[in-house]
């Protein structure tokens, strides 16, 4: 079994990725719907920026 080069398969998927949004290349995409539990994980955090008084959030929110 040969070992997979991470690096090479990050660098593949920018490349890809600014393809993609050059109109080059297709890539799959996945739809969700995203509901209100799915966004009760972020409650603890959010409290921690309240009681620490940040501006911004430690890790971003999904909106």
């Amino acid at each position: 079994m040969n070992k997979r080069n991470l690096f090479t398969e990050i660098v593949e998927g920018f490349e890809a990725l600014v393809n993609m949004r050059n109109g080059q290349q297709t890539l799959r995409t996945h739809e969700m719907e995203i509901t209100l539990s799915d966004m009760t994980a972020n409650e603890p955090c959010q409290a921690d920026c309240n009681r620490l008084s940040t501006q911004q959030p430690a890790h971003p929110t999904v909106r």
